[in-house]
């Protein structure tokens, strides 16, 4: 196995150290899907941070499952590898972080080297799920039966702080984290926090700001997610064990269970998400205006919610209501400029308006960043044919 000396010299191309002479604390940052090697997540955003970093990645979205390429074979050697790195920086305070499958990473080598503090980005927390992105995603698909959940472990944390950040209209990863739902709520040492938004949370927060705040203390409170996202209550135990069963039945396109069984879920007022499973459903049975009032009621409690507003978009679309429609879509565009599926769905209600210049110009805009977008191709094109205007 390679020792520490080799790694602070370049030698694996999987782990790089950024190091602070003088300092006794360090981050550990577990890279997300698809670095290549010599590529690391957070890099750039911690590239002037004033403590020890080290920086990991691994193969093939393996999850972290087989060690880090031919230098370690396993979770357990990676861990070994890595309290030797620690002890050779001399620090011994120590946070790891990391989204998606490095928010995995950075539970799981966070609690097996009792770390101080875990800040994770929509972890998942049950592997190989076949509509989760660690099966999905992961060219490997070989998973560590000890650490395949990570329930037990967390239960077992000893003194170390764990702080999830999780996008709330993210079905995949909500269902993906009902280990945490008998004990983590009532937990004060694991703090959740549900925001305004889907798996790439970390696009609209501030990892370098999030971390510099658990340098001064281990558990982060509300008020330090500073974001244009809205932070939102946490569910309650109940609505947390609904989600695979929601997901499940979305997946299958399964729209009347979906309706009975948020329906079915206790409280009173509904959770943002939770209202807007209920009107995509509402959207599939064709009962729109009840879709309608259930998106308003989530733009209630989190109007920067990029999925409600498009979601009030596509239901104005189908009433008919072209307008409103356009109006709830460039407030979507205006929250996501990047949302492609938001800009198109804009331009055909500007189609629909008579206002084809905007709407070429929207279609023109779609295939300048995806030239292989077919839909937006052949709307452009019907509308660029004689006759058209």
């Amino acid at each position: 196995m390679i020792g520490p000396a080799e790694i602070l010299d370049g030698q694996c191309p999987l782990v790089r150290v950024q190091r602070v002479e003088g300092s006794r604390s360090c981050v550990v940052v577990f890279s997300h899907l698809d670095y290549p090697p010599r590529h690391f997540a957070m890099s750039r955003a911690l590239k002037e941070f004033d403590s020890n970093v080290v920086y990991l990645n691994c193969l093939d979205n393996a999850w972290y499952q087989t060690g880090l390429g031919e230098h370690t074979r396993s979770i357990r050697e990676t861990a070994s590898l890595l309290e030797r790195l620690l002890g050779h920086l001399g620090v011994d305070d120590v946070v790891t972080a990391g989204m998606s499958m490095g928010g995995y990473a950075a539970v799981l080598f966070g609690l097996l080297l009792g770390c101080r503090s875990i800040l994770a980005f929509t972890p998942e927390l049950l592997l190989g799920q076949p509509h989760g992105r660690s099966f999905t995603l992961n060219r490997r698909k070989v998973y560590d039966h000890r650490y395949f959940s990570l329930s037990g472990i967390i239960r077992a944390k000893g003194s170390t702080k764990i702080n999830i950040v999780y996008g709330a209209y993210d079905l995949i990863d909500l269902s993906l984290m009902w280990p945490l739902a008998d004990f983590a709520l009532d937990d004060p040492s694991c703090r959740l926090f549900f925001v305004g938004g889907d798996h790439k949370v970390t696009l609209r927060l501030s990892p370098q700001a999030l971390l510099e705040t658990l340098r001064d203390r281990p558990a982060l409170e509300a008020d330090d997610l500073a974001t244009d996202l809205t932070l939102l209550r946490p569910p309650g135990r109940e609505e947390i064990l609904s989600y695979p069963l929601i997901q499940r039945h979305q997946a299958a396109r399964e729209a009347q269970k979906v309706y009975d069984l948020v329906g079915a879920v206790e409280g009173a007022p509904r959770t943002a998400q939770m209202e807007l499973f209920f009107a995509a459903a509402c959207a599939d049975l064709g009962r729109l205006d009840e879709g309608l009032a259930a998106v308003e009621r989530a733009l209630a409690i989190d109007p920067r919610g990029y999925s409600l507003h498009h979601m009030a978009g596509l239901l104005h679309q189908r009433l008919g209501r072209l307008e409103a429609a356009e109006a709830a879509y460039a407030t979507a565009i205006a929250i996501r400029p990047e949302a492609t599926i938001s800009v198109f769905r804009r331009a055909t209600t500007l189609a629909g308006l008579g206002r084809t210049g905007e709407a070429e110009r929207a279609y023109r805009a779609i295939l300048e960043k995806q030239p292989d977008h077919a839909e937006a191709a052949a709307h452009l094109g019907r509308l660029a044919s004689p006759g058209s205007r």
